[in-house]
């Protein structure tokens, strides 16, 4: 990377070495130790390698695309590798900006490895402002010989710092070429355990960020890093970013670059139903690759008395996850709903009192359902009437308050679904005859819980089990409180379960 050959750096140099050799003649003569040969100009103090211009500067002097007749200097940082061949015949270079150019060099990864810091001499080259690449006059790539003439190394070993992206919209037109990690990114869901080369149009593919904002992540198929097995959870890229027009691609490097061990984002989207001058909000999520031709198994969940309000976000605190993740999804697609109960009400009427130390809930009933639940029932007709639902596969679950609420959904609805799970739950065993015979029921509760004691799913499970038509199951863990996780994050117990259940 030393001596010159392209035309123009010679004749800027040329200006710069016979005035200086023809001085230094005049003053101190001539030796004959001297060699030709010995003579570098780029080595010499008269070619003063200093910086003259950042990145910054040299783009908004040369955007015009002129060929940089200036004495033009500056100092850049390698942010790209070729050590996996995703980036071939071209470095990329940092420092407050970020710039490319591209080289036809065979030994890419060895020559300008990652955190080499340069002195790069842009005199007799051209801005492409189009590209944000500094190119040859003829737009040719600089050859090995060409790039040594530019190239000038000051460190072999500098950290390249990356920007921090968590929104893409983030993203700037002054980040082009520059080196970011970007997080909280996600493959296309049915996209899940595919090769990357073989759904990977020209080597690239789509991904979005939580708000539905587009990357294009770009691996070329001779990349050893291009057997990529597309994952489900999201994730980070850490690579080069380069933008075309309104398009954002991304780079990486390695494999490393590439790191996907993060829950997938919600898939679950808000929305309120209303009826009766009442409103209930919930969120719903839709089976990968919903088709209103066809018809899925309808779920209704409901929380406990800690996820109330109006904010429709607290309620998917628990077992949302139960059915998000990629075994729910290949193996139990379904229409999902998290309804959310307000603050000032719950899915039942149940009161309570402490007499003698000991907590007594009592469950009243009437002839039609309190607002919350009859607004959840009501939102499940208008799901099964507007929606791909299967009528026969219909289940309804929930914890706590909403175990609670399972229960009260059965009295008032029992005509509704095929199955249900109560977890920590309980109600009024002396109310099983309306519902015990035409619901498959399965009961959850911790021997130690004291918020809701498990006597109201023992004397429910009971009743429950003296009916000859009754399909029920009860599951009492003596080493369990008022507890819930336990149940939910097995999906695989809990689900085939329920999808065996019609109506």
């Amino acid at each position: 990377m030393q001596s010159l050959s392209n035309r123009k750096v010679q004749d800027y140099l040329k200006g710069l070495v016979i005035p200086y050799v023809a001085i230094t003649l005049l003053v101190f003569g001539c030796t004959d130790s001297t060699d030709d040969a010995d003579i570098n100009p780029i080595n010499e103090p008269e070619v003063n390698w200093r910086e003259t211009h950042t990145i910054s500067e040299l783009k908004d002097s040369y955007a015009a695309g002129n060929v940089i007749e200036d004495t033009v200097i500056f100092t850049g940082k390698v942010s790209s590798s070729n050590t996996s061949g995703n980036f071939s015949k071209i470095v990329y270079l940092q420092s407050s900006e970020a710039i490319a150019i591209p080289l036809a060099v065979e030994n890419l990864s060895d020559d300008y490895e990652l955190g080499k810091e340069f002195l790069v001499l842009a005199s007799g080259l051209k801005y492409d402002l189009a590209t944000n690449t500094l190119v040859t006059d003829d737009g040719e790539l600089l050859s090995s010989e060409e790039a040594g003439e530019h190239f000038y190394v000051i460190d072999s070993n500098r950290t390249v710092n990356f920007k921090v992206v968590t929104d893409l919209m983030d993203i700037e037109a002054s980040d082009d070429s520059r080196l970011v990690k970007i997080y909280g990114i996600q493959f296309e869901e049915s996209l899940t355990d595919e090769n990357y080369n073989e759904v990977a149009s020209s080597g690239r593919l789509n991904l979005k960020d939580k708000n539905g904002n587009e990357i294009t992540l770009q691996i070329v198929p001779e990349a050893t890093l291009s057997d990529l097995s597309i994952p489900y959870e999201s994730g980070s890229i850490e690579g080069i970013v380069k933008l075309e027009g309104e398009k954002k691609v991304i780079i990486p490097r390695t494999p490393e670059d590439l790191d996907f061990t993060r829950e997938r984002h919600s898939m679950y989207a808000k929305a309120v139903f209303s009826a009766n001058g009442n409103s209930l909000p919930y969120q719903i999520m839709f089976p990968r690759n919903y088709n209103a031709q066809e018809e899925y198994p309808l779920v209704i969940f409901l929380h406990g008395a800690g996820e109330r309000g109006t904010d429709n976000e607290r309620q998917m605190a628990y077992g949302s996850q139960t059915f998000s993740s990629q075994y729910s999804r290949e193996n139990h697609p379904a229409i999902v709903v998290f309804p959310q109960c307000p603050n000032t009400d719950m899915w039942s009427r149940r009161t309570k009192e402490t007499i003698d130390g000991e907590l007594i809930f009592e469950f009243p009933v009437e002839t039609s359902a309190n607002t919350p639940m009859q607004l959840v029932i009501d939102l499940t007709n208008e799901l099964v009437a507007t929606e791909a639902v299967d009528e026969s596969r219909i289940y309804v679950m929930g914890l706590s308050m909403g175990g609670i609420g399972t229960l009260e959904y059965l009295y008032y609805a029992s005509d509704i679904p095929a199955a249900a799970i109560s977890i920590a739950g309980g109600h009024d065993a002396d109310l099983v005859q309306t519902y015990g015979e035409k619901v498959s029921i399965r009961l959850y509760h911790g021997g130690n819980d004291g918020v809701v004691p498990p006597r109201y799913s023992e004397n429910l499970f009971t009743a429950l089990d003296a009916l000859s038509g009754a399909d029920v199951e009860f599951y009492l863990d003596e080493n369990k409180g008022h507890e819930w996780n336990y149940v939910l994050n097995e999906a695989e117990n809990l689900l085939p379960w329920l999808w065996s259940k019609t109506k």
